[in-house]
């Protein structure tokens, strides 16, 4: 039986910027693949139109399809490829995905920092100018094998193309058994399925190695006063996520196919994070202080490196994000913690007006 059917668990996920958006960038093997963690997900909702006549029989007719609205979720763990001289080389998942909805600041030699936003992404090299970016961009996914081997065998190709990122989820929870990783849900337009034979015998999942980052280093850190720099309390976190969430939509439009729809958009930006931080003495750190009056906090990280590199040899990653908390007590465990929802607000001094105070430095 297995020499007919496709083998469900071999798959390569690719992606690429599109120079023209809409139009397929044609993803290369062994150059734009994305590491993906399993349960990787691409779904296309389909709308059939209603027909029903008034006639003796009864019954529904057939109806044409009036839209095709494919999403994808892939979960992708958080990882580096080092330095070249001043400059970070960008792995794909911020070269072709991140880089389509944020500015990505390489300005300061050996950092790579990337701030959320709706308005046209921009990109900034060490000595440079900023550069703007495209916004869109092509998602491969080859699914199952058939008849053969990597290089042979039948593949199942499901595309889409004018892709944009609908939310993005950092998990950096250190009781977890699964590495720091971002969990990104994408909107974009439909392509027809099709079987092919490509070559995936030369696949290399971006230069991947598995020393993979863990969160149980943040050291997260909380600001005690209004601005930056304050006195830092540790958090002493067990859990966190944050979720950068642009509300993409798929855009319906009498486009001449059958999917009814002509574009993608980003919509607007919301931050939200998940924490619970070890309750502390009021004299130390009053959270219920800061939720009663909305009062801004500050979070920062320390940089985490895979076990046994450092920055010089590979890749580090640490947070900056500002805004608001709600949450009360916890009281589940032998220690009290405060079960708080974080919501992040934009930043005034922004150019770009949209952008959220949420950074990602990658060194």
């Amino acid at each position: 039986m297995s020499a007919t059917y496709f083998q469900s668990r071999a798959a390569l996920i690719l992606c690429k910027r599109e120079p023209t958006e809409g139009t397929d960038s044609v993803p290369v093997v062994g150059t734009d693949e994305v590491p993906v963690l399993t349960q990787a997900t691409i779904a296309t909702a389909v709308t059939h139109g209603d027909i029903r006549l008034e006639i003796p029989a009864g019954g529904q007719w057939q109806a044409p399809t009036v839209a095709k609205q494919p999403t994808a979720t892939i979960r992708v763990p958080l990882y580096g490829k080092g330095i070249v001289g001043d400059d970070v080389t960008q792995p794909t998942w911020i070269n072709a995905i991140l880089r389509t909805c944020g500015i990505l600041d390489n300005s300061v030699s050996g950092v790579l920092t990337w701030t959320p936003t709706i308005a046209a992404p921009t990109f900034t090299a060490f000595g440079g100018a900023p550069v703007a970016q495209n916004e869109t961009f092509t998602l491969y996914a080859y699914l199952g094998l058939l008849n053969g081997t990597l290089a042979t065998a039948t593949k199942r190709l499901i595309a889409m193309v004018g892709c944009r990122v609908q939310s993005v989820r950092f998990v950096l929870n250190p009781q977890a058994a699964e590495p720091v990783h971002a969990e990104i849900s994408v909107v974009g337009r439909y392509v027809e399925p099709v079987d092919v034979t490509t070559d995936l015998s030369a696949f290399d999942i971006d230069d991947l190695v598995s020393d993979f980052l863990v969160a149980n280093a943040l050291a997260s850190k909380i600001e005690t006063a209004d601005t930056v720099p304050g006195t830092e309390v540790d958090l002493c976190l067990s859990a966190f996520d944050v979720t950068v969430d642009y509300g993409s939509e798929h855009i319906a439009g009498d486009c001449n196919d059958s999917s009814g729809v002509i574009a993608t958009a980003l919509n607007d930006i919301t931050v939200s994070a998940n924490l619970n931080p070890l309750a502390r003495a009021q004299a130390v750190y009053d959270y219920e202080d800061r939720i009663d009056d909305a009062d801004p906090i500050y979070i920062t990280t320390d940089a985490i490196t895979p076990e046994g590199r450092t920055p010089a040899t590979g890749y580090s990653l640490d947070w900056q994000m500002n805004g608001t908390i709600t949450g009360e007590l916890d009281r589940g465990g032998p220690l009290m913690r405060h079960a708080l929802t974080f919501k992040g607000f934009a930043n005034p001094d922004s150019q770009a007006g949209f952008t959220q105070s949420l950074i990602l430095r990658i060194t």
